[in-house]
Parts: structure tokens; sequence; C-alpha cells
């Protein structure tokens, strides 16, 4: 069953669009070993669509159990995101800038500063990369 799921999410993914996808099921069936060990292998070599640069999908996963609000999974999401827009030099997303000045307070100077942006360019919706 895990292989048709897998090639159902690879269809899926050579469309193009920027949805996310949800996989639930019972407590305890799996779903997140086979996500990680997988379901994201997979992912992490296919081509987007209409990629300019020749570009490869980076999954994240991020759990909804316990989440009240889009603000607490957007949260969940920049956690996620973080590590990789680091590393690949990226100012933060626009659209979650103000989601991010709640969610890290008087720790977001910090944080910034490891970036190279500023708390200005958190709501400034034009996305440049470095």
């Amino acid at each position: 069953m895990n292989e048709e799921i897998t090639d159902r999410i690879e269809q899926y993914l050579e469309l193009d669009t920027n949805y996310a996808i949800i996989i639930n099921g019972d407590y305890g069936i799996g779903k997140t070993h086979y996500i990680k060990n997988q379901l994201f292998p997979k992912i992490a070599k296919l081509k987007i669509p209409n990629s300019e640069k020749d570009e490869t999908y980076i999954p994240i996963l991020i759990s909804l159990f316990g989440a009240k609000s889009i603000e607490d999974i957007q949260n969940q999401i920049f956690v996620e995101l973080y590590p990789i827009l680091k590393k690949r030099g990226i100012k933060i997303v626009a659209g979650l800038g103000n989601t991010v000045l709640k969610y890290f307070g008087s720790n977001l100077k910090d944080l910034l500063s490891e970036t190279g942006t500023s708390s200005e360019s958190l709501t400034d919706y034009n996305v440049s990369s470095g």
C-alpha cells in the first residue's frame, strides 16, 4: 500500500501546484516512519515542475497534533523552513513575517542577524534571494 501512496503523491507533485499534502491515519501505524524513510527520499529526487534552475523538492514534516490555529501551523512551517532558508542564504519568506515577529518575540533580532535580514524585511512582501 505504501508504494501506491508514494506513486500518487509523486503524480501530484508533477503538477504545477503549491498545495500541501496531508497524510492521516490512526496513531502508531507508521506514518512518520513511512514519510521519513520511504516518501521523503523519493520526493527529494523529484524535479520541481517549471523550475528554471532544475531544482528538486525539499520536503518538510509538520504535525497538526495540538495545532489550534492557522498561526500554530505557520509557526511550525517557519521552524521547519528556517534551517533550509539559512543554508540557502534566502531571506525569510514574506507572508510569515507577522507570525514570525509574534512567535519569536525578543529573540528575533538575534535570529534575523544570523540570516542577514532585518525585522523590516519580514513584513516586506517582496521575497528576494541572496
